[in-house]
């Protein structure tokens, strides 16, 4: 697989290692998974090469798998109603910053979550946390358009982001 594949489904449990047993071709008890440092999650047996990352919000949950590339995903449900600039000033870059407090009130939450989807993948697949340096190796980014009422990003270890698919699982 030199793609990502990126899996829509409802937040469950099974969701991950169903997801997981398909590529590893095992039954989903067999899928051992481990903690790193910041909490992202990683199969136990690093033998295997592959890669994955998993967000939830509101009805959706996005599995993100690769092959030999750290990946990173998340989604959010886009709630208008939030302090958007005030997140943006204590969590986004400052070109984030000006593109959330330029945008006109009617776009405002979608250009805040644009970039904040962007900004948590990318650290997803850093494995750094949201507390974590956003610095050091290159990562590419895209939005990923999975309907009205969220939105979404996947992230991917290098300088190109090689093709999505986007799945229903």
């Amino acid at each position: 697989m030199s793609e990502v594949d990126v899996w829509r489904g409802r937040p469950d449990p099974g969701l991950l290692r169903g997801v997981l047993a398909r590529y590893l071709e095992r039954p989903l008890e067999e899928i051992e998974l481990a903690i790193g440092e910041h909490g992202k999650p990683r199969l136990a047996d690093r033998a295997e090469r592959l890669e994955f990352n998993l967000s939830h919000s509101g009805g959706v949950a996005l599995v993100a798998v690769c092959r030999g590339r750290a990946v990173g995903v998340d989604v959010e449900r886009i709630d208008p109603s939030r302090d958007l600039l005030g997140l943006a000033e204590r969590a986004l870059d400052l070109e984030a910053v000006a593109a959330v407090r330029a945008a006109p009130p009617a776009r405002r939450a979608a250009v805040f979550y644009d970039r904040w989807t962007r900004h948590e993948a990318r650290l997803k697949c850093l494995g750094v946390g949201l507390g974590g340096p956003a610095d050091g190796e290159p990562v590419a980014v895209a939005p990923l358009d999975i309907g009205p009422g969220y939105a979404a990003a996947v992230a991917v270890l290098g300088d190109e982001l090689p093709a999505v698919c986007l799945i229903p699982a």
